[in-house]
């Protein structure tokens, strides 16, 4: 007799045929080398494609549509499947959490969901994926030991700074200072470098629970890492700002879309209580439906209209072990046009432009499902070093990592995504009267067309954050640019760094 995982093998494999006979079906009718490029809606199509449930196919994410048809085929395996459910009125009967409006997060069989859609109240089900943190998990070199000034080998400043500008704005006194940044992520260690006092408040959305908890712990540390890229002392871009934890993230660096949908939800509610101005979502899950029907991107969504500036990385998907090159894998809540979505960048170490390259496994655009425009920039993302928590999962797991000072060295979409939310929060103490739609165009009309990366790489160009400082100060100046002069050219060692140029933007901001 057959079990449950050879058949669960069976069934995947029969799907990775579907999909690979679409492949094959596009590769003979198109003039692009599919061996080395792969756009993620052939595979998203491939899986919609293979599904024959009988189901109402815009009440169904297509993915979830294809587990369904396979379980409903075999009621022996009718296991719980983690959904979210949006209902125009509250849910009976099933065992349910709460995740804000209608929208409700459980564990259903596939009867338990055809039970619910023959309910009309019943608007759309998806699955409740998991959320990882955006850090590139291949190996990476060892950091050098050494003292604590200078961190940068053979370098006297931290060249991830000078990069983008932040080094030259914190000279004439901005730091973030009485700026509040949420970080939806692991959680937030106490560190030297960053004073636990500097922590509003930590609350735990993991495991299905929403719960106050102690300040200056976070047990996987990817969190505390990206606070200390926004905010730590000689680090970060603000090192003057304060923070709110929100832990989604566990141990072992995974959570689920419907913590993060409470977690956004709570903020919402307590916004003006913090006096959060900017959040950071250094996290994602693969696209897996519309923006529109997304469930998560529709909470962002909510995020941005009450007045919160939301950043958020764009994922790792950039290549796999058989595609090297992948476009449209922008993750969520990354393809939600409201939000500013943030890709890698490889700056070799060295702070000047011309050597700057993308990263292969940072995702690229456009965000499939709503073919709109993603990224909107990039920064740098490709070892950046930065705080440790101490005894964490990242520091047990990856010891090759951890360098002295209590220092560890990341790469990925994670480490670029707080660039930005830095450079926001000297934006908005430049100008606090900003909105989001109005930061966002900012950064993307000032930021540095970059060479080397393809438009859906680096989006609008290079984070720039003299110029986006600049700007922000004209607008809110009574006499407009004129006070506050654009810095259209600045030089970086011997360099021009230039603003502007081309623009792009989605239709939906």
């Amino acid at each position: 007799m057959e079990s449950a995982g050879s058949m669960r093998i069976e069934h995947t494999a029969r799907l990775g045929d579907a999909m690979s006979d679409k492949l094959n079906r596009l590769k003979q009718s198109t003039a692009l080398e599919w061996s080395r490029i792969l756009i993620v809606g052939a595979v998203v199509g491939g899986l919609a494609g293979a599904s024959l449930w009988a189901s109402p196919a815009d009440r169904v994410n297509p993915n979830l549509s294809a587990e369904l048809q396979w379980m409903v085929q075999r009621p022996q395996y009718d296991y719980p499947i983690p959904v979210i459910v949006r209902t125009a009125h509250s849910l009976s009967r099933f065992e349910t959490v709460p995740l804000g409006g209608m929208s409700y997060a459980a564990r259903l069989t596939a009867s338990q969901i055809q039970d619910l859609l023959h309910r009309e109240q019943v608007q759309y089900v998806t699955l409740d994926p998991l959320v990882r943190v955006s850090r590139q998990a291949g190996r990476q070199p060892r950091m050098r030991e050494g003292p604590v000034a200078p961190r940068f080998p053979g370098q006297t400043r931290n060249p991830f700074l000078a990069a983008i500008g932040a080094d030259r704005v914190q000279a004439v006194g901005l730091d973030g200072s009485d700026l509040v940044v949420a970080v939806f992520d692991s959680g937030i260690a106490r560190h030297p470098l960053l004073n636990e006092s500097r922590i509003l408040a930590a609350m735990d959305f993991t495991g299905g629970e929403s719960r106050p908890v102690p300040v200056g712990e976070d047990a996987y540390g990817h969190g505390t890492h990206v606070a200390g890229i926004i905010g730590a002392r000689g680090l970060g871009v603000a090192p003057g700002v304060r923070f709110l934890d929100l832990r989604v993230i566990g141990e072992e660096g995974t959570g689920r879309a419907s913590d993060l949908i409470r977690a956004i939800e709570w903020l919402i509610v307590n916004q003006k209580r913090f006096n959060v101005r900017v959040a950071n979502f250094s996290l994602s899950h693969p696209p897996i439906e519309s923006s529109q029907d997304s469930p998560l991107a529709q909470a962002v969504g909510r995020l941005v209209e009450a007045g919160v500036v939301t950043v958020a990385s764009g994922g790792n998907l950039g290549k796999t072990d058989q595609y090297p090159v992948i476009f449209g894998a922008i993750g969520s809540p990354g393809n939600a046009p409201m939000v500013i979505t943030v890709s890698p960048l490889n700056t070799r170490g060295t702070a000047t432009h011309s050597d700057d390259q993308a990263t292969s496994y940072g995702s690229r655009g456009p965000a499939i499902f709503d073919n709109i425009f993603k990224p909107e920039l990039t920064a740098p993302g490709n070892k950046i070093t930065s705080l440790l928590a101490w005894g964490s999962t990242l520091q047990r797991e990856r010891p090759d990592l951890v360098g002295a000072d209590e220092l560890i060295t990341l790469s990925g979409a994670s480490m670029a995504t707080p660039f930005v939310t830095g450079a926001i929060a000297l934006m908005l103490e430049a100008n606090p009267g900003l909105t989001p739609p109005l930061v966002k165009r900012i950064l993307s009309l000032t930021a540095v067309k970059l060479t080397q990366p393809h438009m859906f790489e680096q989006g609008n160009g290079l984070l720039n954050v003299p110029a986006a400082v600049a700007l922000a100060k004209a607008i809110g100046a009574q006499d407009g640019a004129a006070r506050h002069p654009f810095p259209i050219v600045w030089w970086l060692d011997g360099e021009p760094v230039i603003a502007g140029g081309s623009y792009a933007e989605s239709d939906r901001i």
